[in-house]
């Protein structure tokens, strides 16, 4: 049941981590990785240094999302590669 699940979860990660490195145009699931921890520690950067008056509540709440959508992103990738190395232990 659990070796079901892990496939089934397995292939629904692929297809998304397939789907990011077709849009960056990476060939790698680890460059996908690395793009997105990069934006990832932009944004929260940028949150950390600028002066968060000097921007609209809009522009705050957008940056939020983007963060929250670049971490949701890095976990589905790291768990794809987890699942992958995971799946290649229970084929040998």
């Amino acid at each position: 049941m659990k070796v079901m699940f892990l496939v089934d979860r397995y292939f629904f990660l692929e297809k998304q981590v397939h789907e990011y490195m077709k849009l960056l145009v990476v060939k790698t699931p680890e460059q996908v990785l690395h793009y997105f921890e990069k934006q990832l520690m932009r944004y929260q950067r940028l949150l950390l240094l600028q002066n968060l008056d000097a921007y609209p509540d809009s522009v705050i709440t957008s940056i939020h999302y983007l963060i929250k959508d670049y971490s949701s992103a890095i976990h589905k990738v790291q768990t794809y590669l987890s699942y992958q190395k995971e799946l290649q232990v229970l084929n040998d």
